[in-house]
């Protein structure tokens, strides 16, 4: 499993989306409901990367056990439920430690087990979550709450929406810095082609992090593969000329989050 389920758990949509992203006006496109409960489209091209035999096999055995464990939560699990729920041995003891550390969020337990009844849903789906919904993520894995996988890293596009010389400038050297075999940008013109847009607002609306001036945001997600993301600077950071070390280091700090990576104090 790419992300833990407490964290799917309290998963709130940022942003309400019923919008093509990573279209273009004559591609085919799949409707799909993102993990945040938005409906987005992503264009068939993505979807190559289907599940194997053995793995659906490999899922659905886990899937057999998760509804033996949900069914009897006070009996220890097998070994593939117990690592969809964090080695805990009961589905019972998942739940109280969940209530325990978020009794502001739920009146009673019960509440709980609906969620995770929920989180895990049909076989079909459940196979579909924990095998990136068949979305080319070219095997990069990645450790975050959230996403477990990068929708075609090695062609990450990315809108420059500041429309400022100096950010784009700032940007390629961020590109450069992040450059790999499995990890590659280009600049795009529009946002609806874009997987990584980058913007500048205030810091009420990009919950700027710390002693940055910028963040990071997930717009969209799927099957536990991130989608889109905004990487957010101040109105003050994208006026600085391109070579500017602040500009550049915050830009280079918050594309690391979109591969993960935590912050270092």
């Amino acid at each position: 499993m790419k992300k833990t389920l407490l964290s799917s758990l309290f998963v709130v949509a940022i942003l309400s989306i019923s919008a093509p992203l990573l279209t273009t006006q004559n591609a085919q496109a799949k409707t799909v409901v993102d993990d945040f409960g938005n409906t987005i489209e992503i264009s068939d091209k993505y979807f190559n990367n289907p599940p194997s035999e053995s793995d659906k096999k490999a899922l659905t055995e886990q899937y057999q056990e998760l509804q033996v464990a949900i069914n009897n939560p006070n009996q220890q699990m097998g070994d593939l439920a117990m690592k969809y729920f964090q080695n805990y041995r009961t589905v019972q003891s998942y739940v109280d430690m969940t209530y325990n550390l978020n009794p502001a969020t739920f009146q009673s337990k019960k509440p709980i087990m609906t969620l995770i009844i929920g989180e895990i849903g049909s076989l079909s789906n459940f196979i579909d979550k924990n095998s990136n919904g068949g979305l080319e993520t070219d095997n990069l894995n990645i450790k975050s709450d959230d996403y477990g996988a990068i929708l075609k890293p090695t062609d990450l596009t990315v809108y420059n929406a500041t429309e400022k010389q100096g950010v784009k400038q700032a940007l390629q050297t961020t590109f450069n810095a992040w450059d790999s075999p499995k990890i590659h940008f280009r600049f795009v013109n529009s946002p609806d082609d874009a997987r990584i847009v980058v913007r500048a607002v205030d810091s009420k609306n990009g919950n700027f992090e710390g002693s940055f001036d910028g963040s990071m945001t997930e717009v969209s997600v799927y099957s536990t593969v991130l989608i889109q993301a905004n990487v957010n600077i101040s109105p003050e950071l994208s006026q600085l000329p391109g070579d500017d070390p602040t500009l550049v280091h915050t830009l280079e700090h918050e594309f690391g989050h979109v591969f993960g990576l935590t912050d270092i104090l």
